[in-house]
């Protein structure tokens, strides 16, 4: 009975360590799927004459993918991405919250403490849907999501 018990432990234990792996596969996955949809997010914003300012700006109580110069003005940017239309979290623009957009604008006044002068800045949104393989399927560009 002993031998019995040992086995399954060990099973579970060697279950657990599965576990452990596919989270850290998916969380790699995942990371890898957002710096893709941040690369592709800023080749579009420099298309359209922004200049990159900060890319990944972190602070305690949130972050700004990317930060760019939109003419005179800094545009915090929130990049979300999906990898399918019909997917079952939605398309990746339905996933910013309010809270999401009082976070972001915390942000933004954290990052614009550093200026002596007053600053004129917007938060958008961009949400990518890539295939499988990770070609782009849809981009879609919220400006100025703040009320």
């Amino acid at each position: 009975m002993s031998s019995f018990v040992y086995l399954s432990v060990t099973f579970l234990k060697g279950f657990g360590h599965v576990v452990r792996s596919i989270r850290m596969a998916m969380t790699n996955y995942r990371q890898q799927l957002g710096l893709k949809g941040e690369r592709l997010a800023l080749e579009f914003l420099l298309s359209l004459g922004c200049l990159l300012v900060e890319q990944r700006f972190r602070i305690q109580e949130g972050e700004a993918d990317l930060i760019v110069l939109d003419h005179k003005q800094l545009v915090f940017v929130e990049v979300k991405t999906r990898t399918s239309l019909n997917g079952r979290f939605g398309a990746p623009i339905e996933s910013i919250t309010p809270q999401k957009v009082r976070r972001m604008q915390r942000v933004a006044l954290h990052f614009l403490d550093g200026y002596n002068r007053i600053v004129d800045f917007r938060i958008d949104v961009i949400g990518l849907t890539l295939a499988p393989d990770g070609a782009l399927i849809n981009l879609q560009h919220l400006r100025d999501i703040t009320p």
